[in-house]
């Protein structure tokens, strides 16, 4: 079996592979997976600045407000879905979990999983 989604641009694809992931991850859908999105497309466009510096643009005021701008969220909004993918772990130290970013590091951005069947 083969499910096939069309993605729009690279948000669009991390928005449907933690839509997929919700049920183990426990994402607000309108709000934490879109945001969580948008960090995780901006570490795959730069994640080959070292990594002290990647955590310096992830985590700028700059960077915050055009993902607020981008997405029409509200400061306060903003702020409590980041500070909730902290206290998940999905965001530490300034940088993302290790954990969420297979697609970035295979670079072919497919998530394939296959169910076998022995009798």
């Amino acid at each position: 079996m083969q499910l096939k989604m069309k993605v729009i641009h690279q948000r669009d694809f991390y928005e449907k592979y933690l839509l997929f992931l919700n049920p183990f991850l426990k994402l607000n859908r309108k709000t934490d997976i879109p945001v969580l999105a948008s960090f995780l497309t901006l570490y795959d466009k730069y994640q080959d600045y070292e990594k002290d510096k990647l955590k310096e643009l992830l985590m700028s005021p700059q960077v915050h407000q055009g993902i607020k701008l981008k997405l029409g969220l509200k400061d306060n909004v903003f702020r409590k879905s980041v500070t909730f993918l902290k206290n998940k772990g999905y965001i530490s130290d300034g940088v993302i979990s290790p954990k969420l970013l297979y697609p970035a590091l295979k670079k072919d951005y497919k998530l394939e999983i296959e169910f076998k069947y022995d009798k």
